[in-house]
């Protein structure tokens, strides 16, 4: 692994912080899990089916090497070719639209696919992760699961930022492609400036342990890669929170520490420092010819409303919905409102296809 900058630290530092904060949640989670689990002989991520909606595997190799998972859940009673794809967020997988997936089954043809180093795809062949490669691994999906016909595309956080590199490297597709984009809990840029919100004592305690992160990482990163050590969201540790903003039931954050726990510790490292670089505001133009949806939380602290404002003033016709005592993981925290957005979404870009064809039929 390369030579750790600042920006590596800041990584390191979150990480920390995360197994620091994510240990003392985990902890109260699985004892009150346990406690549920044997009053009623079985786990209430189990009744939720967390993991378990699957659709038709799609095998994919992308532009480098990189094998991606995909999933492709057909809607033979639409009423269209629309394809719905999307992309999950930092340290999370496919599963994290959970609801959204039940919810718009049948609507319109929906991709999932895990980012690289995540989920169920493999690890990057060649260089370490970064939020460019996640753009062009973005286009091997849409080549190979919506060759032809609109597309809408949904991202959640670095899902997010995934649909900007797209457009920075193709913006020729916003338009005649993709007709409709959702950003939510997202950054076009400066998503390093969220601040942590740490006692000072744990403070302390998290700057010297990304001190040893980072000595472990420039001399031993196979074995730090191995060790699987960090159990959270390095965005939502950045903003010192566990990803909600209200109390929500306690599998949601059994769920959502079930997909961090999975990612290995390379992949959180490399895509970390990709966050203090990411700056796509350009690329933000190209969705002036689609139908926006930008979605934001009230109380997230990773990419606060802030950030999804200055997403609209370069999108001037996108739509901003602020969802109120929400965090970060408003996928599950307000899953029904979410939902219904996208279906509106999905109703107004429809009806700009018809316009288009019937335009075009005159």
């Amino acid at each position: 692994m390369a030579q750790w900058t600042d920006v590596g630290r800041a990584a390191a530092r979150a990480a920390a912080a995360g197994g620091i904060v994510v240990a003392g949640a985990a902890a109260g989670v699985v004892a009150e899990r346990l406690l549920v689990r044997k009053s009623l002989g079985g786990g209430l991520l189990d009744t939720e089916g967390y993991g378990s909606v699957r659709g038709e595997v799609i095998p994919l190799t992308s532009f480098d090497g990189t094998e991606l998972y995909v999933e492709v859940d057909e809607a033979p009673n639409a009423v269209d070719d629309l394809t719905i794809v999307f992309a999950h967020g930092f340290t999370l997988n496919q599963d994290a639209f959970h609801y959204q997936r039940t919810a718009l089954r049948g609507l319109a043809r929906l991709v999932f696919f895990d980012q690289r180093g995540h989920g169920r795809s493999g690890l990057p062949v060649e260089t370490p992760a970064n939020i460019d490669q996640l753009g062009l691994d973005l286009l091997a999906v849409l080549e190979a699961t919506a060759p032809a016909g609109p597309v809408i595309l949904v991202g959640h956080s670095m899902g997010g930022m995934t649909i900007m590199s797209l457009a920075a490297h193709h913006s020729e597709l916003f338009g005649p492609r993709v007709r409709g984009v959702a950003l939510m809990a997202t950054s076009a840029g400066g998503v390093n400036g969220a601040p942590m919100n740490l006692p000072p004592p744990l403070e302390a305690i998290v700057n010297r342990t990304a001190d040893a992160a980072t000595f472990v990482g420039d001399k031993t990163p196979g074995l730090v890669a191995k060790s699987r050590t960090v159990t959270t969201d390095f965005m939502t540790i950045l903003a010192g929170r566990y990803g909600f903003g209200s109390k929500v039931p306690s599998e949601y954050a059994e769920f959502t520490a079930r997909m961090i726990a999975a990612t290995p510790f390379d992949v959180i490292v490399d895509l970390g420092r990709n966050f203090a670089l990411h700056d796509k505001r350009e690329a933000m133009e190209s969705l002036h010819h689609v139908e926006t949806l930008v979605i934001v939380g009230e109380s997230d602290a990773i990419t606060p409303m802030s950030a999804s404002k200055d997403m609209v003033r370069i999108v001037p016709g996108a739509e901003l919905v602020v969802l109120p005592r929400t965090g970060h993981m408003l996928l599950l925290e307000r899953h029904v409102e979410v939902s219904l957005l996208l279906r509106r979404l999905v109703s107004r870009v429809r009806a700009n296809v018809a316009a288009d064809s019937d335009a075009r039929a005159s």
